[in-house]
């Protein structure tokens, strides 16, 4: 009977164990909580690179989707800034930040004149029914 408890409390810790090390790998993928004063000049930065650019995409740089929207401007010629995620300082801090400004929590994460449009399916749409240079054109 010992025995049985012992072998089932090892099984539980082990468990336990590895859940608690898959936990802290999935938390360490995502940006830490950011608050206060930097989390003020991220938004702010945010902005600023969406107000400065007639197409901003947030994206990352293997993201598979990103390249796809990135290749469809590119085909027509269409300037746009683009800001891999994933290789800069607080890149996952600014997408956790554009995650609560959009609702989105995909890449990319397109904004055309200063307007959020979505994501890889949006831009698409928009390409295939005519309405991206459209948009791009348009007087306010």
């Amino acid at each position: 009977i010992y025995v049985e408890r012992a072998c089932a409390s090892l099984y539980i810790m082990r468990w336990l164990w590895l859940w608690s090390l898959l936990l802290v790998a999935v938390l360490a993928t995502r940006g830490s909580p950011v608050n206060g004063q930097k989390r003020l000049q991220l938004e702010q930065q945010i902005n600023q690179l969406v107000a400065d650019n007639r197409i901003m995409i947030f994206s990352k740089s293997n993201c598979k989707w990103c390249k796809k929207v990135k290749g469809l401007l590119a085909t027509h010629n269409l300037k746009f800034k683009a800001i891999n995620l994933d290789t800069i300082k607080d890149g996952m801090a600014m997408w956790d930040l554009l995650e609560e400004m959009t609702g989105q929590k995909t890449v990319p994460n397109v904004f055309i004149r200063g307007k959020h449009v979505g994501g890889c399916d949006a831009v698409t749409q928009l390409h295939e029914k005519g309405q991206l240079v459209k948009l791009l054109l348009a007087r306010d």
